[in-house]
């Protein structure tokens, strides 16, 4: 059961556990707000951060979907972490359910 009813998403590949941490480094981190903000930003384009946002396109965020039919729940959350100089953030997916391989990847798509 996908999400999306054209069948974009993103499927995990293998089982990925609970706390689990992966870095989208192809999001970009822009300070301010979005040039194009979107009223529903349903196409999530963008994510939005407390002082900036997040350019989703092209990136791997782009095809996380939420969770859209009534037995889905969100299994990832998205984070903003800094990289080792402090200086520029970067967009983590952090496992907050056990991800089966095959299963979509699903997120909630707040500011964060």
């Amino acid at each position: 059961d996908q999400s999306d009813q054209y069948g974009a998403g993103c499927i995990a590949r293998r089982d990925v556990r609970l706390g689990e941490e992966f870095v989208d480094v192809y999001a970009r981190y822009k300070p301010g707000h979005p040039l194009y903000e979107e009223e529903n930003n349903a196409r999530g384009t963008y994510l939005k951060t407390k002082e900036g946002y997040f350019d989703l396109v092209p990136s791997a965020t782009e095809w996380i979907n939420e969770p859209l039919l009534e037995h889905q729940q969100a299994n990832i959350k998205f984070q903003t972490k800094y990289q080792q100089d402090g200086q520029k953030p970067v967009l983590v997916w952090k496992v907050i359910r056990p991800i089966r391989a095959g299963q979509e990847v699903l997120a909630e798509y707040g500011g964060i």
